[in-house]
């Protein structure tokens, strides 16, 4: 049969994990009369499953006729990018006509009527903006895997206007927890450092097995022990379906291929963003199911203070989640094996 699952990140898969909970939070919230936000930033380890949810979030809300929704790449010149794409999407060509105003976005050209003729991208974007108010369309912008960059910066800057401007415009955005932090760490953007963060938690394991039961037509126990080989993790979910469509059976081989892929895709970049002092957590939890955080405080001599600090920071990074109140334990598959083999 034809592999259901992708190992490309950034590919929609055709089969995924829905997070009910984060997903309906964004919706409720952005289709609220008073939205408590205009912006969320979803956050997680690479592989998590981050731009699932943003596409999930973006085919939810195009979908909707009071709603347009662009995705744009935050690695380019964000402002211009949003007025080429509310353009084509906002339907909005009899807005800009003839005299006063010439400027030209990825090969269209905008003239605007007018005594005040308006010479920049912002400036654009807002009489764009002010438009769909009045025609109570709203706006989505969706951007994926965001840095500490100068695009960023500039229109986070215009983003905050837009909200104290009351448009009707709100901001799903994605990145690894160090880019996100270094972006809401900057002075001059108080604004997002405000704007709500969601960490990604692992995926549910029944709903995982049920999948792999449905999608590779095997039996409750087979289905069992593969959704458990994926720890919830949702680049596990998609390699583990991947490996056993090809394979067929659970060997040493796919094993060892489900560890090269894992190391290769995600597990070297992760380890390479965790700091030697979360590291220490991360070594006391190796081969645990779970463990006290007095245990790890003893193990790694860490305080409270200390502890709370380093422990937080993994959680979003994705590394390690809390099972219950006190307690830590791994969240990414087969990581002890990782590490195991790093070090020899």
């Amino acid at each position: 049969m034809n592999n259901p699952f992708t190992l490309t990140f950034g590919k929609e898969p055709l089969l995924t994990i829905k997070r009910e909970d984060v997903y309906s939070h964004i919706v409720n919230d952005f289709s609220a009369m008073n939205p408590s936000s205009q912006i969320y930033i979803i956050i997680g380890a690479r592989g998590s499953g981050k731009t699932v949810m943003l596409s999930e979030q973006y085919d939810y809300f195009d979908q909707k006729d009071d709603w347009i929704v662009v995705d744009i790449n935050p690695h380019r010149n964000i402002q211009e990018d949003l007025a080429s794409a509310l353009y084509e999407k906002g339907k909005m060509q009899k807005l800009f006509l003839k005299k006063d105003f010439n400027l030209s976005f990825h090969g269209i050209s905008l003239h605007l009527d007018g005594e005040n003729p308006v010479t920049s991208a912002s400036a654009v974007l807002e009489k764009m903006l002010d438009y769909l108010k009045s025609k109570k369309k709203k706006v989505l912008i969706t951007l994926d895997e965001v840095t500490n960059n100068k695009n960023i910066k500039e229109f986070a800057h215009d983003f905050q206007s837009y909200i104290r401007r009351r448009f009707d415009v709100f901001l799903l955005m994605t990145g690894l927890y160090e880019n996100v932090s270094s972006l809401q760490n900057d002075k001059s953007l108080t604004f997002l450092y405000r704007a709500p963060k969601i960490v990604l938690k692992p995926l549910d394991l029944q709903s995982i097995r049920k999948s792999y039961s449905n999608a590779l037509n095997i039996d409750d126990k087979t289905a069992d022990a593969l959704s458990k080989l994926t720890n919830g993790y949702g680049f596990g979910y998609q390699l583990v379906g991947h490996l056993y469509c090809e394979r067929k059976t659970i060997d040493k081989g796919f094993l060892d291929e489900y560890d090269e892929q894992l190391r290769i895709n995600a597990y070297d970049k992760i380890w390479s963003s965790i700091g030697e002092s979360e590291r220490k957590i991360v070594t006391a939890l190796l081969g645990k199911k779970e463990m006290k955080a007095s245990e790890i405080m003893a193990i790694t001599g860490y305080d409270n203070k200390n502890y709370s600090v380093h422990r937080n920071r993994l959680i979003q990074k994705g590394v390690i989640v809390c099972p219950r109140h006190g307690y830590a334990s791994i969240a990414l598959p087969r990581f002890k094996e990782f590490l195991e083999n790093a070090c020899n």
